[in-house]
């Protein structure tokens, strides 16, 4: 599929912008950006963005979108982070998630942090396009001393034996 997005301000990511400006896609490559771009005779979809913003995708390296949002209120961080939820619930919840963090124009995420690796099946349910969502970059359960930050949802390790193991 090809589409051309015409009269755009795009911002190039590198720390400079362009005022209408043309941008030719391909698939999901980028093929031409600049301000006299012919339009190829084939386009499928034509984007008039006048008077909006065309910007590469953001990243984000430190979010916990599994198990959605986190309910506000409650000491218990286990409680807060619904970790007696069943699994699959979780992974519902972690997909509306994804799919509204690439909405608001995040397109790729590092998950620190998850219960049951769900951060491993949901970079690969993306890549399989069998959820919307942005390229994941997953860890599965973080590293925590007994007791530690997050240890309800990470592998508890103390000293260098217990983190070797």
């Amino acid at each position: 599929m090809k589409i051309v997005f015409e009269n755009a301000f795009v911002i190039d990511g590198k720390g400079k912008t362009l005022s209408d400006a043309t941008v030719v896609v391909e698939g999901n490559t980028i093929t031409a950006v600049g301000q006299q771009v012919p339009v190829p005779p084939d386009v499928d979809r034509r984007i008039d963005l006048q008077g909006k913003t065309l910007m590469p995708g953001l990243i984000d390296v430190h979010t916990h979108v599994v198990g959605g949002d986190v309910l506000g209120g409650h000491s218990d961080p286990r409680v807060a982070r619904r970790m007696d939820e069943p699994a699959a619930m979780c992974a519902f919840r972690t997909a509306e998630a994804a799919r509204r963090t690439l909405h608001a124009g995040f397109t790729t995420i590092r998950v620190v942090g998850s219960r049951d690796y769900i951060d491993v099946d949901l970079r690969e349910a993306v890549k399989e396009g069998l959820i919307e969502g942005p390229r994941v970059v997953a860890c599965g359960p973080g590293v925590t001393m007994t007791g530690g930050h997050a240890w309800y949802l990470c592998e508890e390790a103390d000293g260098v034996e217990g983190v070797r193991k």
